[in-house]
């Protein structure tokens, strides 16, 4: 696809994003809290680059904003130990 197609389609989901927010079922963000930092919140600096820590996480403000995330929810997940 030409690059004006992608940029077409790109500004297609961007008006789509502005009437219908994007919620987020899945977010691996809690895990992460538990497993890297103990449950401390401010164990993670959501405000910096995830993608570049060891190893890379998914989620930081950035990409929140730059997706047009518009809501999370979170469910609770419990590993099963048999």
């Amino acid at each position: 696809m030409s690059d004006s197609g992608n940029e077409r389609h790109l500004e297609e989901a961007l008006r789509i994003l502005e009437r219908a927010p994007l919620i987020d079922g899945h977010n691996d963000l809690p895990w992460q809290y538990r497993v890297r930092a103990g449950n401390h919140l401010d164990g993670i600096d959501l405000a910096g680059d995830t993608s570049r820590l060891d190893p890379p996480m998914h989620t930081d403000l950035a990409r929140l904003r730059a997706g047009r995330l518009g809501a999370q929810f979170w469910a609770l997940f419990l590993p099963s130990r048999f």
